[in-house]
């Protein structure tokens, strides 16, 4: 990006977000959904602690390109359209990502269809959906209005720590606790994983040394750089 003339930052699935009031701000709380407790709730809403040990820190997760974006970070915004073309390529031409990519080598198996499937069939489950129905009515009954467990924290996703907003996620973590949706939706995850480890080996096998693969090049190529 440099020798095309941007200033940039790569970020990863875990980002630092900014501090205010030693709360990371704007990233949010990193762990399990529907696992957060009701402390953390009460102290931080949906926002992480500062050095907790969910605090969404800077890096990569693994080496999956799905878990990569652009941080553009002072880019004005006549800078931002021009900036993406040249990291992810447009028209034909390659972008940087393309040729890190070859020089990586290394593809990864892909199975985020599976892993879709295996959450969508989670949520279609009958128990999961009662408890889920249930989340919706406790919610409501404390003020609430949301149609599905994940609208709450999504609301708040970016903006800053705010009373309504740790109101609203110790409604949220009461609810979670007194439906039990959340230990509904894993225990069918699980299930269901099992199922997929069965029936697909070869393809989660596959998946599996892709990334070994993949991480002792990029290892490689970062020692070249060196």
């Amino acid at each position: 990006m440099s020798e095309r003339g941007f200033s940039v930052a790569v970020a990863g699935d875990f980002v630092l977000g900014h501090q205010r009031d030693g709360v990371m701000d704007p990233a949010m709380w990193g762990g399990p959904f529907g696992t957060m407790p009701l402390e953390h709730a009460r102290r931080y809403g949906y926002k992480p602690e500062k050095d907790g040990p969910f605090v969404k820190g800077p890096g990569f997760y693994l080496s999956n390109p799905g878990h990569l974006f652009l941080e553009t970070g002072k880019i004005t915004e006549d800078q931002l359209a021009p900036a993406e073309r040249a990291y992810y390529g447009a028209d034909g031409d390659s972008g940087c990502v393309d040729r890190v990519e070859e020089q990586i080598g290394v593809s990864l198996v892909d199975f985020i269809d599976l892993r879709s499937d295996v959450s969508q069939l989670a949520r279609e489950h009958p128990r999961v959906e009662s408890a889920m129905r249930a989340w919706v009515e406790c919610m409501a009954q404390s003020g609430y209005r949301y149609s599905q467990v994940w609208e709450a924290s999504q609301r708040y996703g970016t903006a800053p720590v705010s009373q309504v907003q740790v109101e609203t996620a110790v409604a949220d973590v009461r609810c979670t606790r007194q439906s039990h949706w959340a230990d509904y939706f894993y225990a069918a995850v699980a299930d269901y994983q099992r199922q997929a480890i069965e029936r697909t080996p070869d393809l989660l096998e596959g998946a599996l040394e892709s990334e070994k693969a993949r991480l002792l090049a990029i290892e490689a190529e970062l020692a070249r750089a060196r």
